[in-house]
């Protein structure tokens, strides 16, 4: 489009055919510069929605699903991470912990298992 509206405009101009078609590519050329420019700084926007479950450690949670006692079994919990609510499998190695109680993450266990203590 630059390239057409540079040419147009040089010839409404007077100038010769080498000047006009030297103008047109060069706003052509520049335009298609300024757009390559304006997509890399879009790119360099989006973000990668990736959490780092590192951030989990020692984030206060509460329990969604009881979490058995010493280990025997999991339970859930429901944890704000980098402005997100997240679900996780948990254990503890306290008492039995039920729904509603609120925790400590400790430690990662697996991927998706958190050790956690009770409150209080």
């Amino acid at each position: 489009m630059f390239f057409g509206w540079g040419g147009v405009v040089s010839l409404y101009q007077g100038m010769s055919v080498p000047q006009t078609l030297m103008i047109a590519f060069l706003t052509g050329f520049i335009a298609m510069l300024g757009v390559a420019y304006l997509f890399a700084q879009m790119l360099k926007m989006q973000e990668s929605g990736t959490v780092k479950l590192s951030n989990v450690i020692k984030q206060f949670a509460e329990v969604y699903l009881t979490i058995p006692g010493h280990e025997s079994g999991k339970g859930k919990i429901q944890v704000s991470v980098e402005g997100k609510i997240m679900e996780f499998d948990a254990v503890t190695s306290a008492d039995e912990i039920i729904t509603g109680e609120k925790v400590q993450v400790l430690e990662i266990l697996d991927e998706n298992v958190m050790l956690v203590q009770p409150i209080g």
